[in-house]
């Protein structure tokens, strides 16, 4: 059979099967057959030989015959690397969408969350999504040097991927472990709290703007985002009350119940140590805003807890990375002073109910009790974070 460069030959064994001979010398093995009821073209290979050539079309032409495009997998597949060159449908992209537009608009911790994820999986932010690979991923988790980071970004990124799987933004099936840490970062993931000998070693240094702001956290047990969100507006210093806003309480419940049962606002009672702090805190804000000359007045709307520059506090991990050693105290994170304070309730001798109110927590004495128990116990609460307050206060 003759060959003609740039022509096309149909072998006389009635397969289909034809030869693209280029000008370089080079041939191409192409099947020419209908797929989804119109004609089409379809490569079978480069510089094969007939045997091979036969072989490799024996294998493609069932599939194309069952509706297999390949070439409209490789216009995909050509349109996601010019998407993902422009940043589109990558998994930053996908990341974004599901903190901006998807179910993690509402979440009060979504900053956090994505620097974690971006953090961690910086490496394979600009892939496509339907290109990621679980053990890829889950390799890279395994090998970063911060377990419990890792962790937590794993946690972050599961539902994310989810979500984007049922969209077709990523390949089905992508569940990732959390790396295994050790036992000290097992114990700051779940059951950490600080001894009174740690925290004997770790007070003296609570002395700056996120200092202080842990610092409230422990005499309150107040979860870091809700101190770190906290403004003048819900501080009553004159009645030593701090009242923590529904939109700003934890609440994992359907958006059905939440609706049924909207959430109250938390009275937290501030003990003598916390009103001492606060006005402290609100001393230091003054002082910071005479020597960088700022004329704006604190308002009701100021955010009790800034940093240096007035930013709000964003940076824990360096500065826990910063504080740790100065007190040799480790593996310890900003959620463990609230399990500290809890735990410190419990030592003094209150009630596990106590401690539960002390907490926030809406099921005081499981979901039963409080179906008949509304109450709030605010005065055992008031009780239980000043006998904390002066513990921690007799701490030397």
């Amino acid at each position: 059979m003759k060959h003609v460069p740039g022509g096309e030959n149909l072998y006389p064994d009635g397969d289909n099967l034809h030869l693209r001979v280029l000008a370089s010398g080079h041939w191409t093995w192409v099947l020419k057959m209908r797929c989804k009821g119109e004609m089409g073209t379809f490569k079978v290979g480069d510089d094969l030989g007939l045997k091979d050539a036969r072989d490799a079309a024996a294998v493609l032409r069932p599939k194309i015959k069952a509706g297999y495009n390949p070439n409209e997998e490789k216009q995909l597949e050509r349109q996601r690397q010019k998407s993902a060159k422009l940043g589109i449908g990558t998994l930053e992209a996908i990341v974004d969408a599901y903190f901006e537009t998807g179910p993690g608009t509402g979440n009060r911790t979504k900053a956090e969350q994505r620097k974690r994820i971006k953090s961690v999986f910086a490496s394979h932010l600009k892939k496509p999504g339907l290109e990621l690979v679980m053990s890829k991923l889950q390799i890279t988790a395994d090998a970063h040097p911060a377990k419990t980071s890792a962790a937590r970004a794993v946690a972050y990124l599961n539902p994310i991927l989810k979500w984007a799987a049922k969209r077709e933004l990523t390949p089905h099936g992508i569940q990732l472990e959390k790396p295994q840490t050790l036992a000290s970062e097992d114990e700051e993931e779940g059951q950490r709290h600080l001894t009174e000998d740690e925290l004997k070693a770790l007070l003296p240094h609570l002395n700056d703007h996120y200092g202080r702001c842990a610092k409230f956290m422990l005499l309150t047990a107040a979860r870091r985002s809700e101190a770190t969100q906290a403004t003048w507006a819900e501080i009553d210093l004159e009645n030593q009350l701090w009242t923590l806003p529904p939109a700003r309480r934890k609440d994992t419940r359907s958006k059905a119940k939440k609706k049924q049962a909207p959430k109250h606002p938390f009275k937290i009672p501030l003990s003598a140590q916390a009103v001492a702090l606060l006005e402290e805190v609100k001393a230091v804000e003054i002082q910071r805003r005479e020597v960088f000359q700022i004329k704006e007045q604190i308002t009701p709307a100021t955010k009790v807890f800034s940093g240096v520059r007035g930013g709000s506090l964003v940076n824990w991990d360096r500065w826990l990375k910063m504080v740790s050693p100065l007190a040799n105290v480790q593996n310890w994170s900003a959620h463990d002073l609230r399990r500290t304070a809890s735990t410190f309730v419990g030592d003094l001798g209150f009630p596990p109910h106590v401690a539960s109110v002390v907490l926030g927590h809406a099921n005081i004495g499981g979901q039963l009790l409080a179906d008949y128990n509304k109450t709030r116990y605010f005065d055992d609460h008031k009780k239980a974070l000043d006998a904390l307050g002066a513990m921690i206060a007799n701490i030397k």
